[in-house]
């Protein structure tokens, strides 16, 4: 399946309904969210209420802000029920995006297939309306027919989903045995659904509960990238914030030390002049050290922000890239989006998705 909007990963595969959904993101607004319910289950909120069950699970970042005080009170958006987040570090955010759906033949089936989407998008219409975002989806039927490649990033994403549930959220379900668990009962369907596609294939999917995702990134393009490319195309929302000092930021480096390169590559960052952060300051020495700054646009010519954050690796002929490795997710090519963990006092969970782009384009 592909993806136009951001709410069309919720549009169930043909001859399917919504059966269950776990939704990470640091942001969600209610008019957003409800428009997602309605595409995933085919119900009005009335229609939802009468059903009289919960179908999606929502994770939030636990900070309060201006235009966000509290949860989803139950009810607000039928068939949706908010985790109570426990109390965080002041400097670390939830900021990982992640959608993992199951689908089943029917409202009372129990689910037949798997959606797995990796965002660089919150769930709120800012996100749909007013930013280039990227979003990476597969699709994992539970039959058996699942590529390895796949089964391993539902499992991957489930065992996620379990993990930060248990260490940064309120369930009060917890010590109930599982079939006493009337309000997760599905969430428990959509979590064993995942666990049971077990494999030993090295998940595309990756998270920074314990580990930063740079230390992954490399990884797997170094295990994956057999020749030295010669292009470095990057773009993130965000940079690393001014320190008064003009030098390159700390995240610049470490992309140059992905070993994946050759020794003078073409080096591009697409920024966006509002938050190029110390990337502004590094740029106005006008000595950037091999690198290309580039301001980014909307080929639809909608005004969009990018929000996007990916880092490709390929080869680029005559104007041409190809041959190449991404990473794209929510960690922003800061220290905080890309060096932390959430382990770290002030670590961000972010989430991603590292994999092959065989295609030309340019």
């Amino acid at each position: 399946m592909s993806a136009e909007t951001l709410l069309d990963i919720f549009v169930p595969p043909e001859g399917m309904v919504g059966h269950s959904a776990a939704l990470i993101a640091m942001t969600g607004t209610e008019d957003f969210l409800e428009d997602a319910m309605q595409r995933f289950t085919g119900l009005r909120p009335r229609q939802r209420a009468e059903l009289g069950n919960v179908l999606v699970y929502l994770m939030l970042d636990g900070h309060a802000s201006s235009s966000r005080k509290e949860v989803f009170p139950p009810g607000r958006i039928p068939g949706l029920h908010e985790f109570q987040p426990r109390a965080v570090d002041a400097g670390s955010l939830l900021h990982a995006k992640v959608a993992l759906l199951a689908f089943a033949p029917n409202r009372t089936g129990a689910p037949i297939h798997l959606r797995l989407a990796v965002l660089t998008a919150n769930f709120t219409y800012t996100s749909a309306r007013q930013q280039l975002e990227l979003v990476w989806l597969v699709d994992v039927p539970l039959d058996g027919t699942a590529r390895p490649k796949d089964r391993a990033d539902a499992v991957a994403a489930g065992a996620f989903v379990q993990t930060l549930l248990t260490q940064r959220f309120h369930r009060d379900e917890q010590s109930l045995a599982p079939k006493e668990r009337k309000l997760t009962a599905r969430l428990d369907v959509l979590l064993t659904a995942a666990s049971s596609l077990a494999t030993n294939r090295k998940p595309r999917f990756i998270h920074s509960l314990d580990r930063p995702l740079y230390d992954q990134i490399r990884e797997r393009f170094r295990s994956a990238i057999d020749k030295p490319r010669n292009l470095l195309l990057c773009g993130s929302g965000f940079y690393e914030e001014p320190s008064g000092k003009a030098r390159k930021p700390a995240v610049f480096g470490k992309l140059e030390d992905l070993g994946v390169f050759t020794p003078k590559p073409c080096r591009v960052a697409l920024v966006e002049p509002g938050e190029a952060g110390a990337v502004a300051e590094w740029a106005r020495e006008g000595d950037t050290d091999g690198w290309k700054i580039l301001r980014p646009y909307d080929s639809l010519d909608h005004a969009r922000r990018l929000h996007a954050k990916f880092v490709y690796a390929g080869y680029l002929r005559d104007g041409y890239a190809s041959n190449g490795w991404l990473y794209l997710g929510s960690g922003n090519l800061s220290r905080r989006g890309i060096l932390s963990h959430g382990g770290m006092r002030e670590g961000n969970v972010e989430t991603g998705v590292v994999f092959e782009v065989p295609e030309r384009f340019g």
